[in-house]
């Protein structure tokens, strides 16, 4: 699910954020434009988005 693999990709940003120095400016980057993940009806609202974008 959409959700589920948004999460999985922050929480690897959140450790190389934590972890690396020298990346932190491009991991903030990165997350600004990811969003932040989450559970329930999220994965519906970001396929709705994607939708709306095509």
């Amino acid at each position: 699910e959409i959700s589920a693999s948004q999460d999985r990709l922050t929480d690897l940003l959140q450790r190389i954020y934590a972890d690396r120095v020298e990346l932190r400016e491009i991991v903030r980057l990165i997350m600004s434009s990811v969003g932040r993940g989450g559970q329930g009806d999220v994965g519906q609202r970001i396929r709705d988005e994607i939708l709306v974008l095509q």
